[in-house]
């Protein structure tokens, strides 16, 4: 673009510098120091497109400019956007309260299903408890309505169900019971004894022992044989 602004401009110079007939020694002498003149900038011309040239060399092309640039701005593009939906759904999603939590897995050491806790439904949630062979043989109930029971599941480090304590809260009632399921290596129930808090009498002090019917899976009240001392004759 300059070399060729400075040529038509030496056009015109050139043309309107011609010598004309009536002109004296004195115009011939002006042409030629004009025509000099064009000669250095035509020089210059040629210099400094030798130096654009130069630099335009070192810049990538045009378009892969474009194209980086383009790229950059899509790049940016999505991280707002994925930022913008990362912040939506923090705000959306609320955290999940302990009655709402996924259900809680036990293993036996060699890695099968010893205890399944489930998640809260309707105030209640189910306990299960399986034998080695995959076989629910027992459950329980943590329950919070107008009465509560919360049980306290104790392991043994094969991963085996070694004992649950059971609290049970009637609501209107100035008692409260307790019990303590014993279990074998199988998760198998073996003994439960039940008491009555505060203790009303002896036998609420030493607690109601029951026996597990494994045939029958229920359990039976042990019954304590007490002796009288027969009356003289």
């Amino acid at each position: 673009m300059i070399k060729s602004n400075f040529l038509f401009l030496y056009l015109i110079i050139l043309i309107s510098c011609q010598p004309k007939p009536y002109k004296d020694i004195d115009n011939t002498y002006k042409v030629d120091s004009l025509l000099s003149k064009l000669e250095e900038i035509q020089d210059e011309i040629q210099r400094l497109d030798s130096n654009i040239n130069a630099q335009t060399q070192d810049l990538p092309p045009s378009d892969t400019l474009t194209n980086e640039k383009t790229k950059e701005k899509k790049v940016e593009k999505r991280t707002e956007i994925k930022k913008q939906t990362t912040e939506k759904t923090k705000e959306t999603q609320k955290p999940k309260s302990p009655k709402e939590a996924d259900s809680v897995f036990h293993y036996f050491k060699d890695g099968r299903l010893s205890v399944k806790i489930h998640p809260w439904k309707k105030e209640k949630q189910l306990i299960e408890i399986f034998n080695p062979f995959g076989k629910v043989i027992y459950t329980l109930e943590n329950i919070h309505l107008s009465y509560t029971t919360f049980n306290d599941l104790k392991f043994r480090d094969n991963g085996s169900l070694e004992s649950v304590k059971s609290h049970h809260n009637p609501g209107a009632s100035m008692y409260m019971y307790e019990s303590i399921t014993l279990f074998d290596i199988d998760n198998e129930p073996t003994s439960m004894q039940n008491f009555t808090i505060p203790a009303r009498t002896m036998e609420d002090a030493m607690g109601e022992t029951y026996l597990w019917d494994r045939k029958n899976k229920k359990w039976i009240k042990q019954e304590i044989v007490k002796e009288y001392n027969s009356p003289e004759r």
